[in-house]
């Protein structure tokens, strides 16, 4: 069945690639039904166990930004002057039918493309919480807690210089400086979340019970300080995706092995926390430049109840967000390549992500000009948008609707792939690196290649930083773990810790 899935997905993206080749594009509401049928195949698959959380992360960032589509089923272009979803400054090219098509067509083939690698990936999750490693020899070291705790201190630092200066109830957003704007430090944010993503996993690793405890109190401690006091209440965002890779890492991928309806209740429970986190990102968003008038209850207050009320009238009313911003780029790119004003770039931004590799405090040091940095790129290219590329921007003017395709299903394959690595064989490096990606992905998929790429540099570094600080330990300490054999059997090993 799987076999014959794929068949159909990866005809359909040929079929889709010819048909825009031969300048025929989806009507509105065949991309929006191969949204919803990309919908049932990946939770299908999820269902199956033929694919993780992480599959489903992947598609809900990568399709949220075209639910806006849905208002044009009902959009006349012959006599409508106004979108009542779009919160943001109408162009032109929303209101020209081929663009619109396109725009929807490119999200679709690029959603073809997802469904085909998770479908792909085929084999069906095997866990292993990692009690059992290398025939049956626990060798699992965890640092030793002054060590640790250093990590701790340094990923909290480096969140506090990356984060405004002032709260947002003294300052609105874009007022306050961080401590390290101007250094070309643009990714100390971004560090301090891996530095405690690092450290959350050491915590969750360690054998000493007591040990492990006061270790994970101490960290969530650090990252609820982290989230609430120096981003959320600072109008930063970005820590978002941290809560969700951090909420995985705990009940997900070092969960051991439940039942069905176990795992029905986590999902459900996930799912809670996701629409949580949308709902603090729309408040935070809303109230992150109003606050300084000092009613700082009352303004939170009017936008809660502006947010509920609306939505008891208009649903739509509650999908506008960073994503809506998101949506305009592949608008902009779909408008000029009709109007011929996008030339094909055959690969080109992928080169200059390469030489944008040097961290910027380096680049600036050496008087280097990377070709990507924060004030130039893609991005700053595009002639409608609030910031940031979609994922299909790139692919789209580098490899027209082709490169869409099979960057996407690329994409897709590698991430359903590499989780079930993690669920097979859970270790520091695997469970770090899922939780970057996790942090990084809404970066990645809204904002640019650029940023999956600095999250592994700064994974890798910090992964041999993490070995290093292994070596430091004076001596080892050789605890005993029971496990559980196959046959039920309680068994004693020895690892080194």
């Amino acid at each position: 069945m799987t076999n014959l899935v794929s068949v159909l997905l990866f005809g359909s993206g040929l079929v889709s690639v010819l048909l825009f080749h031969m300048g025929w594009y989806f009507p509105v509401w065949l991309s929006i039904a191969i949204f919803l049928a990309m919908s049932f195949v990946i939770a299908k698959q999820f269902r199956e166990k033929r694919a993780g959380v992480l599959a489903l992360l992947l598609w809900l960032i990568y399709a949220l930004p075209f639910i806006h589509l849905v208002e044009y089923l009902w959009f006349d272009f012959s006599q409508d002057t106004s979108l009542k979803l779009f919160i943001l400054e109408i162009n032109p090219y929303m209101f020209e039918q081929r663009i619109v098509e396109l725009t929807g067509m490119i999200g679709a083939v690029g959603g073809i493309g997802v469904g085909l690698g998770i479908v792909l990936s085929g084999k069906l999750l095997v866990r292993d919480i990692g009690s059992i490693l290398n025939n049956n020899r626990l060798q699992r070291r965890t640092l030793p807690f002054i060590i640790w705790l250093t990590w701790v201190t340094v990923g909290v630092i480096l969140s506090w210089l990356a984060a405004p200066k002032e709260a947002i109830d003294t300052a609105a957003y874009t007022a306050s400086e961080s401590a390290v704007q101007g250094f070309g430090f643009d990714s100390a944010f971004l560090i301090s979340y891996v530095i405690l993503i690092y450290s959350l996993c050491d915590a969750l690793l360690e054998n000493n019970v007591k040990m492990k405890a006061l270790k994970k109190i101490t960290v969530y401690c650090a990252i609820s300080f982290v989230v609430v006091f120096l981003q959320l209440m600072r109008g930063d965002r970005e820590c978002l995706p941290l809560i969700v890779a951090v909420a995985l890492i705990s009940v997900y991928w070092m969960a051991p092995n439940r039942s069905s309806h176990e795992n029905h209740l986590i999902f459900t429970k996930l799912l809670i926390l996701c629409g949580a986190i949308m709902l603090v990102a729309l408040v935070v968003g809303s109230v992150r430049h109003s606050l300084t008038d000092g009613n700082t209850i009352e303004v939170v207050a009017h936008h809660f109840s502006m947010l509920f009320v609306s939505g008891l009238s208009s649903v739509a009313s509650l999908m506008h967000g960073t994503w809506s911003g998101i949506l305009l780029t592949p608008f902009s790119v779909a408008g000029d390549y009709i109007h011929e004003l996008c030339p094909l770039r055959l690969g080109k931004d992928y080169w200059d992500f390469f030489l944008s590799i040097p961290p910027g405090f380096a680049a600036k040091a050496l008087g280097y000009a990377r070709p990507i940095d924060s004030l130039h790129g893609p991005a700053w290219e595009m002639r409608y948008g609030g910031g940031g590329t979609h994922a299909t921007v790139l692919p789209f003017i580098n490899f027209r609707m082709i490169g869409v395709f099979l960057i996407q299903a690329l994409v897709a394959y590698l991430l359903t792939a590499y989780e079930k690595v993690i669920l097979k064989k859970v270790n520091m490096l695997n469970l770090a690196a899922i939780g970057t990606i996790v942090t990084v992905l809404p970066l990645w998929l809204w904002y640019g290649e650029k940023n999956i790429i600095n999250g592994f540099i700064i994974w890798a570094a910090l992964g041999c930083l993490y070995r290093v600080s292994l070596s430091l330990l004076v001596g080892s300490t050789i605890n005993r773990v029971e496990v559980h054999n196959t046959h039920g059997c309680s068994t004693s090993i020895k690892g080194i810790t």
